[in-house]
């Protein structure tokens, strides 16, 4: 009987094995602003309202792309008005960190991950008012505390933001970004540049994290100048090169990235 069951055991662990996994793990919603209020997220200033939207406000135009019934919208009293919203502390217990954000293209309008008070990922919309799935990688910071905060400090054009479907889970809701791999040896990274061009959200990633966040007109059609950084302090390491918003596209731009001991002029 106990080696019957010794061998029941060892079937089922196979069959679990060979299909990933006996059950998914469920998705953790943070916030998909269905309820009346915010519940414990700690709000100031006048942006947000006293309750999630249920469509435009004011003389907003057509929202689309959020969930349910229910999204934060940041436009109420119009962009003139301004205010930062903080969640309540979570652990983070998966892969990805997946959110709808639509809204201002603008520095001042921003979805923050902080850990331990420093943000660790950033991002803004893309002065639509459609709400699109992004997603983070957040496996470098399992089993950490962290806490979302949603910034409108921008008082004029497109200072908004739309924010829906806050989730952690094991799977990929954004686009998949595109990446390219390399090992610094040089002194300067290159960065072509076309003035007008739509402006790409980037990251470097060393060891799984990341060293720098930053936005750049990537080339499309032509090269009007250089833009450089330097990244001597990271010689010798193995980096990755990010376009995080890779549902526009690769950027022509992006292959003629180099390293170099000059600045490109």
């Amino acid at each position: 009987m106990y080696l019957r069951k010794i061998s029941y055991l060892v079937a089922v662990f196979a069959l679990c094995t060979g299909l990933a996994g006996c059950a998914e793990r469920v998705d953790i919603m943070l916030a998909d602003f269905e309820g009346d209020d915010f519940g414990s997220w700690e709000v100031t200033g006048e942006c947000f309202g006293s309750r999630p939207a249920h469509g435009p406000l004011g003389d907003q135009g057509e929202v689309k792309g959020f969930e349910g019934k229910g999204f934060l919208n940041t436009y109420h009293g119009g962009d003139r008005a301004e205010g930062i919203m903080t969640s309540p502390e979570f652990v983070i217990e998966r892969d990805y960190l997946n959110f709808l954000i639509g809204g201002g293209d603008t520095g001042e309008t921003s979805f923050e991950l902080l850990i331990d008070g420093k943000i660790v990922h950033s991002v803004t919309g893309r002065n639509e008012e459609t709400l699109r799935w992004r997603s983070w990688d957040v496996r470098g910071f399992r089993a950490k505390k962290a806490r979302i905060r949603i910034v409108d400090t921008k008082s004029g054009d497109w200072g908004h933001l739309n924010i829906d479907s806050i989730m952690l889970s094991d799977t990929r809701r954004g686009p998949a970004s595109i990446v390219r791999k390399m090992k610094v040896d040089k002194r300067y990274l290159n960065f072509p540049i076309e003035n007008g061009a739509r402006k790409r959200s980037m990251r470097i990633v060393v060891d799984g994290k990341t060293y720098r966040e930053f936005k750049a007109e990537l080339a499309e059609k032509k090269t009007d100048v250089w833009m450089f950084l330097d990244i001597e302090e990271l010689k010798r390491k193995k980096v990755e090169l990010v376009i995080l918003d890779s549902d526009m596209g690769e950027p022509a731009g992006f292959s003629k990235i180099y390293q170099d001991d000059r600045i490109a002029f």
